[in-house]
């Protein structure tokens, strides 16, 4: 189909859609009783003036004589015009969506439920400790173990059904962070070790390979170096695709229940 009669295909559609809309207005549905009388009483009253005003013209031409004119058209017009308004309100009421009360009951239900799993998720992963937390990483290639405990309940419990968003769009960036996150702290398991002396408030202090970190203390060899480097590329990868779907469950989040 070429595209003028695609575009030929929507006019048309649109201009059946107009008429169907002339029509339902100007012509009563047959259930509608009420609206038949009135138009039917309106029409009666214009038809009878109109044949008053041929033969008061004739009378009035023919033997000069002066009848006054009625206002029955007048009036009949306006029961017209009555009617159809009636019937217009009449179809308008007719198509309306009725209100469901169950339903109307199911979707609050939903939207509390929603906004308590996201409730309690914050407690975790709010904005500004997730992103924080991933860009000093990223950055300083370690961290303090007590900074990512709350980040250790959603690595764990994240992809729990009670933690299930009844909107799919919600549910399905939820779970798109909670995989990057995992991957991101499996990376980290692997590649960090604590470094530095114990402390007495029991926190270590993570690094990334410090043995290979010159910062650090390290004697890297050039192929360690070349590592490093490498691990760094991907950290910092893996860390960018954490924030990137934790911004895009945020958005999915406002614009589903604004908040």
């Amino acid at each position: 189909m070429g595209p003028t009669k695609m575009l030929y295909g929507k006019e048309s559609m649109k201009l059946s859609e107009i008429i169907k809309k002339i029509i339902s207005v100007l012509f009563p549905e047959f259930t509608n009783k009420l609206t038949w009388t009135v138009v039917a009483a309106g029409l009666t009253l214009v038809s009878s003036s109109f044949l008053e005003l041929i033969i008061r013209t004739f009378v009035n031409e023919s033997f000069s004589w002066n009848l006054t004119d009625g206002n029955d058209a007048i009036i009949g017009v306006t029961i017209i015009a009555l009617g159809l308004l009636h019937n217009y309100g009449f179809v308008r009421e007719k198509h309306k969506a009725q209100h469901d009360p169950m339903e109307y009951e199911k979707l609050n239900r939903e939207l509390d439920h929603d906004k308590t799993v996201f409730n309690e998720l914050d407690k975790y992963i709010s904005e500004n400790h997730l992103k924080n937390y991933i860009n000093y990483v990223m950055r300083n290639h370690s961290y303090y173990s007590v900074e990512d405990e709350p980040l250790d309940y959603f690595f764990y419990e994240g992809d729990k059904a009670k933690y299930s968003f009844i909107k799919p769009k919600v549910n399905t960036a939820k779970s798109e962070l909670h995989d990057a996150f995992v991957k991101f702290e499996n990376f980290k398991s692997k590649c960090f070790f604590s470094h530095g002396p114990a402390r007495n408030d029991g926190k270590l202090y993570m690094c990334m390979h410090p043995d290979w970190n010159i910062d650090r203390g390290g004697h890297p060899s050039i192929e360690e170096r070349n590592e490093y480097d490498k691990l760094t590329r991907q950290l910092i990868t893996l860390g960018k695709i954490v924030i990137e779907k934790y911004d895009n469950y945020r958005l999915a989040v406002i614009s589903e229940y604004a908040i």
